[in-house]
């Protein structure tokens, strides 16, 4: 005699759909029920959840990507920290810090800002001008925080150096005395190898104690580098400017056997001035030096009494040109 079937009919009502089950053999099947239940639960919780965004820190980048330099004291008695700093998408940079730490001494925070936009960009103009010596790492901590208190630091390093007993400029561009397009016209040692504007509203008036050298390309003399004293070339060419200088430094010139490969190896290995501290300026001197050349170099000795050399890179071919050089000067 076969046994009857048991069959059981129940209702339930499961996030607002009634469901209407069957059950045949309810003690056997109650297991396949509850895992498709639970399954069910499980792919609606899965499929509900949220999709999660991750958001990236700011980006710093300082100087351009350098981390490190060295810097001449003798030469620069400041830093200069070129930032940008670039906070995730829809955020924006909440604070802007940099900290100060050199050897020796407590950290201390140089600059702060809370410019709340996507993106910054900052400089700063760092004086150290006696706090640190020869051979000291100075550190800064750049550091930027968004508004989600996200935070970046950058670390730049500054290692100074103190060359023995010569200054290096840069490179040096003057126009000749038509040249419209480079406006400085003039050259000192003083403060850091300065350049100056001529006319009314120029520099060079006002600070014609520090004035050097005068540039200019004449017709017989070509390109030329003369005293602020020399009355056959530079009053001359500049005879309406150098007139209202108070201060006329007499600079004296001579031609010297240095070439320009020796100039480079002065300026970049040996860096003292044995080379050129002994040429003799109290006899056959000139206030001029006239049509200079590419490579050219020449020595001088300035109304204070510092000695040093020039080197010619570029020349001009008329009074409309310019002359691009890197001048070596005793410390």
């Amino acid at each position: 005699m076969k046994k009857a079937l048991n069959y059981v009919t129940f209702y339930f009502d499961f996030f607002g759909i009634k469901f209407d089950i069957c059950r045949t053999y309810m003690k056997n099947n109650i297991i396949r029920t509850s895992t498709m239940m639970l399954l069910g639960i499980a792919l609606t919780f899965t499929s509900c959840k949220k999709d999660e965004t991750t958001v990236a820190a700011p980006t710093v980048t300082v100087n351009g990507g350098n981390t490190s330099i060295e810097l001449d004291l003798a030469i620069t008695k400041q830093v200069t920290i070129d930032i940008k700093a670039v906070a995730g998408t829809d955020r924006t940079i909440k604070t802007l810090t940099i900290d100060r730490a050199i050897p020796g001494s407590s950290t201390i925070k140089i600059y702060t800002a809370s410019p709340d936009k996507n993106e910054v960009t900052y400089s700063h103009q760092d004086s150290i001008a006696g706090m640190v010596s020869a051979n000291v790492t100075v550190t800064y901590s750049i550091t930027a925080t968004d508004n989600k208190d996200l935070v970046t630091t950058q670390i730049f390093t500054v290692k100074f150096i103190q060359t023995n007993n010569i200054l290096t400029s840069s490179t040096v561009v003057l126009g000749a005395q038509s040249n419209t397009t480079v406006e400085y016209k003039f050259l000192g040692i003083a403060n850091n190898f300065a350049s100056y504007t001529a006319g009314a509203t120029g520099t060079a008036k006002a600070n014609s104690e520090k004035i050097d050298f005068v540039y200019y390309y004449g017709n017989t003399d070509k390109n030329s580098f003369a005293s602020p004293t020399n009355t056959d070339g530079a009053q001359v060419i500049w005879s309406s400017e150098i007139a209202s200088w108070t201060t006329k430094n007499d600079t004296k010139f001579k031609a010297t056997t240095i070439t320009a490969s020796q100039f480079d190896v002065i300026k970049d290995n040996t860096k003292v001035d044995d080379s050129f501290k002994n040429i003799d300026f109290n006899t056959a001197t000139v206030s001029k030096m006239t049509d200079l050349k590419n490579n050219d170099v020449i020595s001088f000795q300035t109304a204070s009494g510092k000695k040093g050399l020039i080197k010619f890179l570029t020349t001009a071919s008329d009074n409309q040109g310019s002359a691009t050089l890197v001048v070596i000067s005793q410390d």
